[in-house]
């Protein structure tokens, strides 16, 4: 098992100058960690929980919408094999976003963690093999030994005021190299300052698999206005949560002796 990522998500009352208000906060963030800040060109009527300034730092990127949050945070190879140790990563590394920036962000309605789990099976060709004894055991569909092209699972239950849901398919991890003519890396500054984003487009079928298996996403969030008040308390408590569904994952989502 390998841990990809981790991430909060918090929603507040919606406030369309939150990203003037929390601008100095903000910026000692792009210092602190080394990252960088890049404000998106979102229309004005764009839905107010998308992202209208991001910051990527090291094991981390920050979105802040008018009314929502989210801070991603990848484990570092070192540790991405220990479940505990990334949850306590993910937790030092939450705390010390939200002691710079959590003072200029609205009392929160809600929080989520999400984590995301692989399950890496080498003797899969691709996502699909690999998700065929996942498919056969969970479903009573006959596939009539037909190719499976397509596979997600995804359920939930509400226990002690939160909402655990699980998402089950198979994922498939390419190498991609893109090459970098001389004449990008003469403009890169210039497109940075003037902040222009062009889409790179990347057909995955032409990259090498470097890795297939199962994927487990655990969505834990006290949905809804369940919070106990502060957003770094309930971060911890859902941490919390997280472990102890990790250590009962393959029983609960009925994939025990399959999911290894």
């Amino acid at each position: 098992m390998k841990v990809d990522s981790l991430k909060l998500v918090s929603r507040f009352t919606e406030n369309k100058n939150i990203i003037l208000s929390c601008g100095k906060e903000l910026q000692v963030l792009e210092k602190q960690f080394n990252g960088h800040l890049i404000k998106l060109q979102v229309p004005e009527n764009a839905p107010p929980e998308i992202s209208r300034i991001i910051i990527h730092g090291s094991n981390f990127a920050l979105g802040m919408g008018y009314n929502q949050f989210e801070l991603t945070v990848r484990p570092p190879k070192q540790i991405f094999n220990n479940f505990n140790d990334c949850m306590d990563f993910g937790f030092e590394r939450v705390k010390s976003v939200l002691d710079t920036v959590s003072e200029s962000i609205p009392d929160h309605e809600w929080l989520g963690v999400v984590s995301i789990l692989n399950f890496p099976m080498p003797d899969a060709d691709n996502g699909m093999a690999a998700a065929v004894p996942i498919f056969d055991h969970l479903l009573t569909v006959n596939r009539k030994k037909r190719e499976l092209a397509s596979f997600q699972v995804q359920f939930g239950y509400r226990e002690s005021g939160k909402n655990i849901l699980y998402t089950i398919s198979g994922y498939d991890e390419h190498e991609i190299m893109i090459s970098v003519n001389a004449d990008f890396k003469k403009n890169a500054v210039l497109q940075k300052k003037a902040e222009i984003n062009k889409p790179v487009l990347i057909d995955l079928a032409q990259h090498p698999i470097t890795e297939t298996g199962i994927r487990v996403i655990i969505d834990i969030n006290n949905k809804p206005s369940e919070n106990s008040g502060k957003m770094i308390d309930d971060f911890y408590a859902i941490l919390e949560n997280q472990k102890e569904v990790y250590l009962k994952l393959p029983q609960e989502v009925n994939l025990d002796g399959v999911l290894q």
